[in-house]
């Protein structure tokens, strides 16, 4: 045999390139295997990882396999390492309708998107949240304020009023199960309080505590049903502002701040709202400050020899309380009084307003008290007749 074709030269260029066809067909091989051990890329299920960067792929179902590649030291990009379940490197399957767009913290038990259960849920710039404050969001989705605890973006609570508002109708919140909060009307504790549906009228305080914290986040509001003698001003909640106001029924001009002065007695009408997120408010104010008159009948420097009548000189509901000789009585039907005595009548109206009337009724004798008084009389009488009678016809023998 010939020699020069065993000992024959290959061009070393041809070797090379042969060489760089094959690590890159084989690469590719290694690709697709891996691609196909991942769980879910059939089924729709997607699976994602903690390292490296992420890459979706839509499976039958609509749902998304993320092959998850950890880029090495020198290397990167192609020719990146590249993770399967076989191989560990912390996969976390995902639902179906899993977003892929959510950026933030993972959930540090189930490693997936947090909870939403306003003790520590997570919003996206792109969950559709306007921001009114720094504390105050509103969500349109659930047509609800968002409530910040201490500015936290992570911990809120739902409410359906901005907090600061005077309004006549229902406030509500939603809490979430790891709240902790205390609820306040008129100053005293509200034991068990339904936080959901709150209706009664009052001034309101909601102190909501981040779990294990002892500074509270305070929320207060006002439910006025009925007349006020005691507000001054109406403000508006931050980030509100007045659209109209009507003054017993008579439009006035609208403040171009948050407070509207209410010098007088009247009916009040406001409405204003936030034009960002189209949401507006209509409040009534009746301010009375005038308090209920009784005419009182009978009394002179106040005594009096014979029975008191009184008479109610206010048209507006009027509640009457009557105390005699430090005892609280009931208000007679035909509002006389004519037992003896040192009287306090105290009437009061809706809005809180009182006038106080002191008197005092001496003892006297009345048509009742002077029959009942001569037929005592008479039976004493005959009774000590009866006696002489006895005395002068006893025989002793």
């Amino acid at each position: 045999m010939d020699r020069k074709f065993l000992t024959g030269r290959i061009p070393i260029g041809k070797c090379l390139g042969t060489a760089a066809v094959s690590v890159f067909l084989a690469m590719a091989a290694l690709l697709r295997a891996s691609a196909a051990q991942i769980p879910g890329a059939e089924d729709g299920q997607g699976v994602i990882g903690s390292q490296g960067a992420s890459s979706p792929t839509q499976g039958e179902n609509g749902g998304y396999a993320t092959i998850i590649q950890e880029e090495t030291e020198g290397q990167g990009g192609f020719f990146g390492e590249y993770y399967t379940p076989s191989q560990g490197g912390g996969v976390t399957y995902l639902p179906a309708d899993y977003d892929m767009t959510y950026s933030g913290p993972l959930d540090g038990a189930t490693g997936g998107i947090p909870e939403g259960d306003s003790a520590g849920e997570t919003q996206t710039e792109t969950s559709g949240i306007y921001k009114i404050t720094e504390k105050l969001s509103y969500d349109p989705e659930k047509q609800q304020y968002v409530n910040y605890i201490h500015g936290n973006r992570d911990k809120y609570f739902y409410s359906s009023v901005p907090p600061g508002i005077v309004t006549n109708g229902m406030v509500s919140f939603q809490m979430g199960n790891r709240s902790q909060y205390v609820l306040y009307r008129n100053g005293e504790r509200v034991n068990d309080a339904d936080v959901s549906n709150i209706v009664e009228e009052g001034g309101y305080i909601l102190e909501c505590f981040e779990q294990g914290g002892v500074e509270a986040e305070r929320f207060e509001f006002t439910i006025l049903l009925s007349q006020t003698n005691s507000m001054e001003q109406f403000v508006l909640p931050e980030g509100f502002r007045f659209t109209a106001v009507t003054v017993n029924g008579e439009n006035a001009a609208v403040p171009y701040g948050d407070t509207y002065h209410m010098p007088s007695d009247g009916r009040y009408v406001f409405q204003f709202g936030c034009e960002e997120i189209s949401s507006y408010f209509v409040t009534e104010v009746r301010k009375d400050t005038v308090a209920p008159r009784l005419e009182i009948v009978g009394p002179v420097d106040g005594r009096a020899k014979g029975p008191v009548t009184l008479t109610v000189a206010a048209e507006e509901e009027t509640a009457i309380q009557i105390t005699r000789d430090g005892v609280e009585i009931g208000v007679p039907i035909d509002m006389v009084l004519d037992d003896y005595g040192e009287y306090v009548v105290v009437i009061q109206d809706n809005a809180g307003n009182r006038n106080e009337y002191r008197f005092t009724i001496e003892l006297y004798f009345t048509m009742t008290s002077l029959l009942v008084f001569l037929l005592l009389a008479a039976i004493a009488a005959g009774l000590f007749g009866y006696y002489k009678y006895v005395k002068n016809h006893l025989r002793i023998r």
